[in-house]
């Protein structure tokens, strides 16, 4: 009869096929092993139950099952720890000045500091001559291009870096040194 091989695999739950189960499980890493072997016990049952036609290799086809099952299952449940990210862990490309690897931590940190000096420029903004605020925020805006920020002001470059020499020296008569 050829419905043989068929009704064997479908009768029964063989010990291979649970190890099988099994190392599909342990080959995923979860925060919930356990539900994910029952899961895939549940899709074994289910193909047990209803069999493709005309299998050839039903371990090779278990596997194939199994290993995609667990696949969207791993998808379909995250782990909790997915969304963190450690403070201390390197970043990737950045580097500190003692070559050790910049943390996210340290990322942080410097974005306040940067936040503390836009603070107290903008104190030191309301002491100047109104010009030189003009010109501080049109140097801000073409990122510290002179030539762009007269332009800007639609004067001769000499005039901002006259300009910039004033706020330096107004900077270092407030001690207003370089802090980072």
């Amino acid at each position: 009869m050829g419905g043989g091989t068929e009704d064997r695999t479908r009768r029964s739950i063989e010990r291979r096929d649970v190890e099988l189960v099994q190392g599909v499980a342990a080959s995923f890493q979860t925060t919930d092993p356990a539900g994910l072997e029952s899961d895939l016990m549940l899709h074994l049952l289910r193909l047990k139950r209803h069999p493709p036609r005309g299998l050839r290799n039903w371990e090779a086809h278990l596997s194939v099952a199994l290993h995609n099952k667990a696949l969207n299952w791993i998808r379909d449940h995250p782990s909790p720890t997915q969304d963190f990210t450690s403070l201390d862990a390197p970043l990737p490309g950045l580097r500190q000045q003692d070559d050790d690897a910049a943390t996210l931590l340290d990322r942080i940190r410097a974005a306040e500091r940067d936040l503390d000096f836009e603070i107290e420029i903008g104190d030191l903004l309301g002491r100047w001559d109104p010009w030189l605020s003009a010109v501080w925020k049109a140097l801000l805006q073409t990122d510290g291009n002179l030539t762009n920020a007269a332009i800007r002001l639609r004067v001769h470059r000499n005039t901002i870096r006259a300009a910039v020499r004033r706020i330096v020296q107004f900077l270092k008569d407030h001690e207003f040194g370089d802090r980072r």
